[in-house]
């Protein structure tokens, strides 16, 4: 399969192929959502419009049929699918407000807290001046 966006040369290992949305799904989600076969992944991305004062925020789904996403995987759909300049985060609401309409799905949304993207920057920066690597390792389980 060849991938259909430019990549960040000999850092990507999964194939990247966009799919046909199905209607049932088009119709559920906002914003002009697309879908990406990354790997053994399923991909959906999405512009939300949450609430009246920003433009629509970024929204990313990684699913698997028959086990939870990797971090690598969820990496890879982030870097490959959503402008680097974003921030995101994977939110752990309240249980009554849990969304997924998989098993085995992971949700990414763009935020805009200017303190917490300067938190992360700082606490990544000090992680790689201590020698430490900016990926995280596999579970060997």
């Amino acid at each position: 399969m060849r991938s259909l966006l430019p990549t960040l040369a000999g850092t990507m290992k999964f194939d990247l192929q966009e799919l046909r949305l199905p209607e049932v799904t088009r119709r559920r989600l906002p914003g002009g959502a697309r879908m990406w076969r990354l790997g053994e992944c399923s991909v959906i991305v999405s512009r939300d419009k949450v609430d009246l004062v920003f433009p629509a925020r970024w929204h990313l789904s990684v699913s698997h049929r028959s086990r939870y996403p990797t971090w690598e995987e969820i990496g890879e759909a982030r870097d490959r699918l959503i402008p680097k300049d974003v921030f995101m985060c994977m939110p752990f609401p309240p249980r009554e407000h849990w969304l997924s309409y998989e098993p085995n799905c992971f949700h990414l949304w763009e935020f805009r807290d200017d303190n917490l993207e300067a938190q992360m920057k700082y606490e990544g920066e000090a992680a790689r001046e201590a020698g430490y690597g900016v990926t995280q390792p596999e579970s060997t389980g």
